[in-house]
């Protein structure tokens, strides 16, 4: 458990420093990029990144699937049963990849008209989207290499490579937008970092595993069987997450134009970065590590486990929900203008989505590694279509704000309140048990300086700029800090400080 502890750990620490350094480059480019195009080719981008997310549903979610193979067989030293499920993954990967370009390229003629491209600007869209239709064809077989060094739960490599790629990417995406290429600038460097990861990947799998011998002979049909029983509930629920992520943008392109998304986007930044990015970080670091003990039928363990992400997730939910809600405001119109903040309404639907997100991305990682999926998966297509129907229903009478209210309705009746409550049925953990120790506990002790920072926050002049956004940060982090891991470090006790600290975060000893 100590080793699986160390490389959970290490992947995270490496995801989460990574993930801020991009994000603060991002930032950075944002703005940069915005005033290089258009608030319409902004907003048509980030709709391609829809369209692309809902393309890549066609992997049938092999990568999820191949990982946990890998990681079950990793310490077996069978090389052959190895070789034969990631050659079956790769070579299943370049079909998918092909039916990926072909339905990509084949509503390309389609795509100006239905996202309202004004007509000075539909050479560059339509150049700047087959590039990047290119580029996740070819990511999806090359995707493999990644997903082999991930398998056996060394995450931090992959974490630190894709992170320094993508910030150059970042520079590279500038550069050539002032050379005056026009978008075509930005699927250029995903092309770049899609090659590039890949190229690092492909060196550190055989480093890990030296007998990687991929070779069309040992594709096999059983092992296909294998990925997609799997990977196939999988995909039905990954769905449900492009449809939360995705069809938000197509729907607001489709009814009310490409502009729309920017402040659409913009707004819905901070909730996404935590609720979405950050919220998954700890869970994706130990799911080899939760798969290993659930083919182990380590429950004991994974009860445990299971109760300190809930912990942490519900804890950091609350944590994130009031930082946006006092600060979003202030913060996109630092960023990128007032003209591009949705309203403090949009703002509140999405504090509202980002509290139930992050618990529910914190803690259903265990799911996938059971490996049991049928009926999360049913939940999942049910939230969906909900998800579609609600949003379409209310953008004529709504605008953004019924876009944003479709994907918050959907998830609190759907997987919000299933995913947990199936979740104590399988590991057999009382879900009143969950409810006192892993829910309550963390949301009453938030609650202090939640209250104390937005007290703050009304007194704190909002002429400091970026100043003020960085003291509301701390202010809610250090009074969080203080509530939880401070009052019970005053506890008096003959341990050392540090080891009762390990102990707190770990969850092995009572706040």
């Amino acid at each position: 458990m100590a080793s699986r502890t160390k490389l959970a750990l290490y992947g995270f620490g490496t995801d989460v420093f990574g993930l801020i350094v991009l994000t603060v480059f991002g930032f950075i480019a944002a703005p940069i990029i915005l005033n290089l195009t258009s608030q319409s080719l902004y907003g048509f981008w980030v709709t391609t990144i829809s369209i692309l997310g809902y393309l890549a549903l066609t992997d049938l979610g092999l990568g999820m699937s191949l990982t946990r193979f890998v990681a079950s067989l990793a310490k077996t030293n069978d090389a052959k049963s190895l070789n034969n499920v990631i050659s079956t993954a790769f070579f299943a990967f370049c079909g998918v990849g092909l039916v990926f370009f072909i339905v990509g390229i084949g509503i390309s003629p389609f795509i100006s008209t239905w996202f309202k491209i004004p007509p000075k600007e539909v050479e560059q869209v339509l150049s700047a989207y087959r590039v990047a239709i290119i580029s996740g064809a070819i990511a999806l077989p090359l995707s493999v290499f990644g997903g082999v060094v991930v398998g056996f739960q060394k995450m931090a490599i992959i974490n630190i490579t894709t992170n320094i790629v993508s910030i150059i990417a970042i520079g590279l995406s500038i550069i050539l937008l002032y050379t005056g290429i026009g978008l075509v600038a930005l699927p250029l460097a995903s092309l770049f970092t899609v090659i590039f990861k890949s190229i690092f990947s492909f060196f550190y799998a055989r480093r890990y595993f030296p007998l990687l011998n991929i070779r069309f002979a040992n594709f096999n049909w059983e092992d296909l069987k294998k990925l997609l029983s799997f990977g196939g509930y999988f995909q039905f629920g990954r769905v449900a997450n492009t449809v939360a992520l995705s069809t938000d943008n197509i729907v607001i392109s489709g009814f009310m134009g490409a502009e729309n998304v920017t402040p659409y986007a913009f707004t819905s930044k901070l909730p996404i970065i935590f609720s979405v990015t950050l919220a998954g970080k700890l869970p994706n670091a130990i799911f080899p590590a939760m798969t290993e003990m659930f083919a182990n039928n380590e429950m004991d363990k994974l009860r445990q486990t299971y109760k300190r992400l809930t912990f942490f997730s519900v804890r950091f939910a609350f944590l994130a929900g009031a930082f946006i809600f006092i600060a979003n405001p202030e913060f996109v119109s630092l960023w990128v203008g007032d003209q591009n903040y949705g309203g403090n309404f949009l703002n509140l639907v999405f504090v509202s989505w980002a509290l139930l997100d992050t618990v529910y991305r914190g803690t259903t990682a265990i799911v996938f590694a059971s490996g049991d999926m049928r009926n999360w998966t049913i939940a999942s297509i049910a939230e969906a279509i909900l998800n579609i129907a609600i949003s379409i229903s209310l953008v004529g009478s709504l605008g953004l704000v019924g876009v944003a209210l479709g994907t918050l309705i959907s998830k609190i009746l759907t997987t919000g309140f299933y995913t947990p409550y199936w979740v104590c049925q399988k590991l057999n953990l009382p879900v009143n048990d969950l409810l006192k120790k892993s829910i309550r506990n963390p949301i009453i002790r938030s609650l202090p300086s939640i209250g104390l920072t937005f007290l703050i926050s009304l007194f704190l002049p909002l002429t400091l700029g970026w100043f003020w956004i960085i003291l509301i940060g701390l202010t809610i982090g250090v009074t969080n800090f203080l509530m939880f891991e401070g009052l019970a470090l005053l506890k008096p006790t003959e341990e050392h400080w540090k080891i009762r600290l390990r102990k707190l975060i770990l969850l092995q000893e009572k706040y």
